[in-house]
């Protein structure tokens, strides 16, 4: 998703992604201690059908390098046992200097682990596709205001 132009917005985004607000839509809220660190866990906690699950994660990178004169800055982590999918969800902000435009890009792969996820997987699909898309909007919301 494009969030805007220039410095400034990069580094709004980039401070909205180490405090991980994009994540917190109401129905989906995230539990952590301070930015996302190399090896810290990460809890989800998703109301469904009325009920609060809770889907644990590790942070198994951090990254803020800069690829062919873009910078790019973020994390990603990995599903542990106690979640409903098993595989990888990284999430990064993007500056192309030839355009001065930023991005955010969340890109997830995974399996359903949970039999219930497993039973109910074009369910589980829509629901992950509904935590992106709000998660994207969340995330330019809170990088360019009300």
């Amino acid at each position: 998703r494009d969030l805007g132009q220039g410095q400034g917005v990069f580094e709004r985004a980039t401070a909205v992604v180490d405090d991980f607000d994009f994540f917190n839509l109401g129905w989906v809220r995230v539990v952590k201690n301070g930015r996302p660190e190399e090896g810290d866990h990460v809890a989800a906690l998703v109301k469904v059908f009325g009920l609060w699950t809770v889907n644990t994660a590790r942070v198994v990178y951090r990254f803020h390098t800069t690829v062919d004169a873009v910078p790019r800055y973020g994390f990603a982590y990995g599903t542990l046992q106690h979640h409903a999918e098993c595989g990888e969800e990284r999430f990064q902000v993007s500056w192309s200097q030839e355009t001065d435009e930023v991005s955010f890009e969340i890109l997830a792969f995974s399996r359903p682990r949970h039999l219930l996820a497993r039973l109910g997987r074009p369910w589980a699909r829509r629901l992950q596709k509904r935590c992106g898309n709000q998660a994207m909007a969340r995330m330019e919301a809170l990088v360019n205001g009300p």
